[in-house]
């Protein structure tokens, strides 16, 4: 335990030092500053807490049977620990994340599915709205202004998921089930990799159930718990190592790159088939290769099904191949020192956000003997899943925890499983009290701090969305730039039927201003209605540099959007309003 402190203490401090010289930016340092850095303290005096309790009882005392052995714990049913994690999932959902889709990354999936519960593959805009359609959708969404379509950008496996479930009148809770059903994986999976010690599905269990991570994800609707859940089930079928498992296998990769993005599961995937190659099995390499090509072309040609033509004019535009390549060209760079910086404070993210009783079994993990050969291939699928950030991503904006990494939490478990194996081999059932101290630590304290931080950080910007369509108006006009991450406001649906109409002021230029004052009733949701709800706000001059650094246009930008915002809070557009209506 006290080896287990240093090693988190120390990369406490290594996150603080990170965040201090300029790594995260935006909502990313913002979460970091509001839930990470109390979340260190907290895990900290936990763990010398725990620390503390281990040395006055005496581990040698236990292992002389004068305490309990746990023998119970073997008897735990996995599926126990499944259901409850379902439970408090579900309640958190509503409790913890107030069932709001906080980024924009939550909020598409469920853009989506409502247009998929419809039916159709793209919603559409009413033609009243169609020129201010760029301000009424996130950047995230494909909009056509002349034939009003609207789709999200990202691959729709996510979204299908979100209207599958709503059949059920259980869309809120796909993420829920997700790591429900991840618990039940990596259970099995520890079955295959130490199929003689029955503690070890249960510690590997508990080590996911107990993850601040993945219940905080479970509570939303990003893709990261699905992504976690699919890769889990890929590689349970993938090690049955039978036909049918094969074919299964290669069509479940191919539906696990639709969820969100194309690329975590081939950077996941892509170590355990080297397993084909000794001895070598050039038929089952064909089958992935065939089935992988052609399943994920056609995912990326997700947005010229939805969108058709309309694409062309898109503001996304990704429309064909040569394009998504340029695109991700266009991503791609050399990463300076802050780039290694935002990602050494996320993998310190990583580890503080899982259970406290991970670390200490983790320094079991240096003794060889606890690697099964599978487990060495799981471990460098972490490397290869990190490859790409550096390179293309480093900074994840919103999220908890480090969730580009998230599909391989269930992997962080079995490795910790496997120091809990050799744990032990060494010592027998000597330490098991102080393993479980950590788990009931984490339950009783680390979580409950955790969904505390994560709701009072959310709830600002429920109230803020909620105030907006609140307010008498059929338009209201978001100060997007002064508050800020104000884009999160507009939630308009995918067919705008909704009143009143919720648009950013940074996407409507002048004149579309004007004709909106002369046509609606308009309000404005500006820095001071932000203030009331918690929201942190910003000058413009700051907001603009902090976007457009030292470029010599940041002066005209200021003098445009100045003129817009005073139009609207000067009396200006109610005055162009009544006197329409005179």
């Amino acid at each position: 335990m006290r080896r287990s402190n240093v090693f988190m203490l120390a990369l406490f401090l290594i996150g603080a030092l990170l965040v201090a010289v300029g790594a995260t930016s935006g909502m990313s340092r913002y979460i970091y500053i509001n839930v990470d850095f109390p979340g260190f303290i907290v895990s900290a005096v936990a763990l010398l807490a725990v620390a503390w309790a281990a040395g006055k009882s005496g581990d040698f005392a236990w292992a002389a049977g004068k305490s309990g052995d746990f023998a119970w714990l073997d008897r735990i049913p996995v599926g126990l620990i499944a259901l409850c994690t379902l439970v408090v999932s579900m309640i958190g959902t509503h409790a913890v994340h107030l069932g709001y889709a906080f980024s924009p990354d939550e909020f598409m999936p469920r853009l989506q599915a409502e247009i998929f519960a419809h039916g159709e593959l793209a919603g559409t805009v009413p033609p009243e709205w169609r020129e201010y359609g760029r301000a009424m959708y996130h950047a995230f969404a494909h909009y056509d202004p002349a034939t009003g379509a609207v789709a999200s950008t990202y691959r729709p496996g996510m979204a299908a998921l979100i209207a599958l479930f709503d059949l059920a009148g259980l869309g809120l809770y796909v993420s829920a089930f997700m790591t429900a059903g991840s618990v039940l994986l990596t259970a099995s999976l520890a079955r295959v990799l130490w199929p003689d010690s029955k503690s070890a599905p249960v510690i590997a269990a508990l080590l996911v159930a107990t993850s601040s991570q993945a219940l905080a994800a479970a509570m939303t609707s990003y893709a990261m718990a699905p992504h976690l859940f699919f890769n889990l089930l890929w590689l349970r079928l993938f090690v049955l190592d039978k036909w049918w498992a094969h074919v299964a296998a290669a069509l479940c990769g191919v539906f696990t790159a639709s969820l969100h993005q194309i690329h975590p599961h081939l950077f996941f995937a892509a170590p355990f088939f080297l397993m084909l190659f000794r001895p070598f099995r050039p038929g089952v390499l064909l089958w992935y290769g065939a089935v992988y090509a052609v399943g994920h072309l056609a995912i990326l040609g997700w947005d010229r099904l939805a969108m058709g033509d309309s694409l062309a004019v898109s503001n996304s535009g990704q429309l064909t191949f040569e394009q998504f390549l340029q695109r991700v060209g266009g991503l791609a760079h050399i990463p300076s020192l802050i780039d290694w910086a935002t990602i050494g404070a996320h993998i310190v993210r990583l580890f503080a956000w899982q259970s406290l009783a991970l670390a200490p079994l983790l320094l079991f993990t240096v003794y060889r003997k606890a690697w099964p050969p599978l487990l060495v291939l799981m471990a460098v699928s972490i490397a290869t899943s990190l490859l790409p950030y550096p390179f293309l991503l480093p900074e994840q904006g919103h999220g908890w925890g480090y969730r580009y990494l998230h599909g391989l939490l269930g992997v962080l478990a079995l490795i910790g499983t496997a120091g809990w194996v050799q744990m032990e081999r060494l010592h027998g059932q000597a330490f098991r009290q102080t393993v479980m101290l950590c788990f009931a630590m984490t339950l009783a304290v680390v979580i409950p701090v955790r969904a505390f931080l994560i709701e009072r950080t959310i709830a600002p910007w429920l109230v803020a969305t909620e105030a907006a369509l609140a307010m008498p108006a059929d338009v209201v006009i978001v100060d997007r730039i002064g508050i800020f991450y104000g884009l999160e406001i507009p939630r308009n649906g995918p067919y705008a039927a909704e009143r009143p109409v919720v648009m950013m002021l940074n996407d409507l230029s002048a004149d579309q201003v004007r004709r909106l004052c002369g046509n609606y009733r308009v309000a404005v949701f500006g820095v001071d209605e932000a203030r009331q709800a918690g929201i942190p706000t910003r000058t413009l001059e700051t907001a603009l540099a902090s976007e457009t650094g030292k470029d010599p246009k940041i002066l005209q930008e200021v003098a445009n959007y100045r003129e817009k915002q005073d139009f609207l809070t000067s009396g200006a557009c109610t005055d162009l309003r009544a006197a329409t209506e005179n």
